[in-house]
């Protein structure tokens, strides 16, 4: 489904070019999930970033589904591909408008996507007690990621970024959300690419990990602590 070839990520200044990472080289297939650890500033939220074109590589290329991402449609590319920063972004409003933000997208009405059972979708995702008409910015952190991620997977995506979505979180929500990933993942031609910043949640996802270095990824499932 996914595949980094050769990739550089780096930071454009006014003087220069600064690399983070170079010779990146991943495969993730239907089905998995690749968790992702390394020191802050390597790279890893650019990467994501990078997949879904919001932030240039500096070399390389990346594949989705055999196919450069650059040469999708980009409206297309960030339908089939759902991003999950590690801040949710709530729109003013309610619940209700939040959850439905993605169908007043026009490529969403084209594919045809369904609008969901929202009060369901809020039972799944162990927030029945939240109310549609709720005001977003009352949302608690750990609410509010788990709406943007309902709302990132009512579009039927078919590959799942997670940039550190239960950094900060409590235990019970971390688990909610692991959770709810490994009962979407089967349903279909899925993956997720999720970036871990702790051991807990890594064990939670019991997926092994690869290292983002300076120099490339560290393939190693023994990791002595995860930044």
């Amino acid at each position: 489904m996914l595949d980094i070839q050769d990739v550089t990520i780096a930071v454009e200044t006014d003087k220069e070019s600064r690399i983070l990472a170079s010779n990146l080289n991943l495969t993730l297939s239907n089905g998995k999930v690749q968790v992702i650890v390394g020191k802050s500033g390597v790279g890893k939220s650019s990467l994501l970033r990078s997949i879904v074109r919001l932030h240039p590589v500096h070399s390389g290329t990346i594949l989705y589904n055999d196919k450069p991402v650059e040469n999708y449609e980009i409206t297309e590319l960030r339908t089939r591909i759902a991003y999950l920063p590690q801040h949710p972004v709530m729109i003013p409003g309610t619940v209700n408008n939040n959850l439905l933000l993605p169908f007043t997208f026009r490529k969403v009405k084209k594919n045809g996507t369904k609008t969901p059972d929202l009060a369901r979708l809020l039972e799944e995702a162990d927030l029945g007690h939240i109310s549609l008409d709720m005001q977003a910015e009352q949302l608690s952190g750990g609410e509010a990621q788990r709406i943007a991620l309902l709302r990132a997977l009512m579009t039927e995506p078919e590959l799942l970024l997670l940039d550190e979505p239960t950094a900060g979180l409590d235990p019970a929500s971390t688990s909610t959300i692991v959770e709810y990933v490994k009962k979407w993942l089967p349903k279909g031609s899925r993956a997720a690419l999720w970036i871990v910043h702790d051991r807990d949640t890594l064990e939670k996802i019991g997926s092994g990990p690869v290292r983002l270095t300076a120099n490339g990824f560290l393939q190693d499932t023994k990791l002595e602590r995860v930044e």
